[in-house]
């Protein structure tokens, strides 16, 4: 048969109904997880959010002691336009172990922070207030520092629990009952603390040591110790009010 010269199409998410072996040598890779992802914003927007919410981009970051972030008109048009828009990244070290349901529950986490930015008052810097945690509860994630029941709601550090009766587990059992993340990280990072090597072996990255942090009106970077507490002066100047410099890990995060 003569060659057509004309590339077949094929869906870039992951269906449980195409086994691995297809989708590896018939699919771009990017676009089966990026697409898997998109694809579970879409049906979070409409499921929580009431299809309220503007795009964003969606990207897969590592950074220590985050399992994601959100971060405010991160990307702008290279064509000369004034449009921005934000960034929602998930570390995919921390997919390790969790079920696409725990893994999609960040996502919808730092979703909140989209919504809260476009509708609501954000904290200031990286603080999760009580309208974020209040949104968070209507939607079914429950705030918590300590990513248990009885953790605080509000705070620099909020992570989240899944509520076994909420609106977020039923919206996004829907999602996996047909499509499922197909990559994560290929070791844990940070395991077997002092040894230089995981359970199998393999060597880990070394102890992060120093922590970027960027202010979140003017992109200001500058690089301390994890702990550190900065001011961006001229921003701060400006706003007549301190403005926290925010670990990049932590804007908007998700533990």
């Amino acid at each position: 048969m003569a060659r057509t010269g004309k590339l077949q199409r094929f869906c870039p998410v992951q269906s449980k109904n195409l086994s691995l072996t297809v989708v590896s040598s018939r699919v771009p890779l990017t676009a089966l997880e990026y697409g898997t992802l998109q694809d579970a914003y879409d049906h979070f927007n409409i499921g929580l959010f009431e299809g309220r919410l503007p795009q964003v981009l969606i990207t897969l970051q590592r950074h220590a002691r985050a399992r994601g972030y959100f971060s405010r008109n991160r990307f702008q048009r290279r064509d000369g336009a004034q449009e921005q828009v934000h960034e929602i990244a998930l570390n995919p070290d921390c997919f390790n172990g969790r079920t696409d349901e725990e893994i999609l529950s960040t996502l919808a986490h730092e979703m909140a922070h989209v919504w809260q930015q476009e509708y609501g008052y954000p904290g200031r810097g990286r603080y999760h207030n009580r309208e974020w945690a209040a949104l968070m509860y209507s939607i079914g994630l429950m705030p918590s520092t300590t990513g248990e029941p009885g953790g605080a709601v509000t705070g620099d550090r909020v992570s989240h629990y899944i509520l076994e009766n909420g609106l977020f587990l039923r919206v996004c059992r829907t999602f996996v009952e047909k499509y499922k993340l197909v990559w994560e990280s290929a070791g844990i990072q940070g395991s077997s603390a002092g040894s230089g090597r995981n359970s199998d072996g393999n060597v880990l990255a070394k102890t992060q040591t120093r922590t970027k942090f960027t202010c979140p009106n003017c992109g200001l970077n500058a690089w301390a110790k994890p702990d550190a507490v900065m001011d961006c002066h001229s921003c701060s100047e400006e706003a007549c009010e301190p403005v926290a410099l925010c670990p990049v890990e932590e804007a908007g995060d998700s533990r």
